[in-house]
């Protein structure tokens, strides 16, 4: 059995979680796709869940129990614990390969809000990354610089500079793409990253595509291990979301 459905086999237990499987031939890149989908068909959900890169465990174990508690559906890739499938990062092939892009929110489900579950490596450790909401006490000066100039800003507010929301939007800064946000996050202690995506920034991932068709997406990160912290920033946006419908 594959290890991620191993590890939450007390979840697929429950009668009320489907699982389902689908393969895509992509024509642009000559590559078979395998979706995995675990649906709650019990609880109603706007919600759906993703996570692109096979090797990301706590983002699949978080993934699999908001579809538990919240509802709605997660999509995830089969490339057998891998975060490249044949040699492509699946969040970096959506430029060449739109109909992938058509795909995958066809089965997360037209009009739902979309989460994106990450995971990265420790930027205190690993420091190539950009992904990281520096602490005040922290200078960094060449991380803040590769950020600026991939359109990236970030907003610590406690805990590990790893662990954040990571949000997109056309206008250059967070307040007027999200009036209210550097208050909430200041007020739950959740980290903020805000990318713009503006054409000279397109990576070809999924949150610029989501953004260009007006998707309402939200990317998840956490450090590899750091379970309770992408579990607790995950829980906060879906119930502020329930109560306000926005962001």
């Amino acid at each position: 059995m594959d290890p991620d459905f191993l590890r939450n086999i007390w979840v697929f237990e429950e009668p009320s979680i489907s699982i389902s499987y689908r393969e895509w031939l992509d024509p642009n890149l000559n590559l078979t796709w395998k979706l995995q989908i675990i649906e709650n068909t019990q609880i109603v959900s706007d919600f759906s869940y993703m996570i692109l890169h096979d090797n990301e465990n706590e983002a699949f174990d978080v993934g699999v129990l908001a579809v538990k508690e919240f509802g709605g559906t997660l999509v995830t890739l089969n490339c057998n614990e891998a975060r490249r499938c044949n040699g492509l990062d699946p969040n970096r092939v959506f430029r060449s390969s739109p109909e992938f892009f058509d795909l995958l929110v066809e089965t997360l489900g037209e009009g739902k809000v979309i989460y994106g579950l990450h995971n990265n490596m420790d930027t205190d450790i690993h420091d190539h990354g950009v992904i990281y909401a520096i602490p005040p006490e922290q200078s960094r000066e060449a991380l803040r610089e590769r950020q600026r100039q991939m359109g990236l800003s970030s907003h610590y507010n406690s805990g590990d500079g790893d662990d954040l929301l990571l949000v997109n939007g056309y206008a250059l800064t967070i307040e007027e793409a999200f009036p209210g946000i550097l208050d909430w996050a200041k007020e739950n202690q959740v980290n903020l990253m805000y990318e713009i995506n503006h054409p000279d920034y397109d990576d070809g991932s999924f949150s610029f595509m989501a953004t260009h068709n007006e998707i309402d997406y939200y990317n998840i990160e956490a450090q590899h291990g750091h379970f309770e912290a992408q579990w607790k920033v995950l829980s906060l946006l879906i119930n502020k979301m329930v109560q306000t419908q926005t962001l």
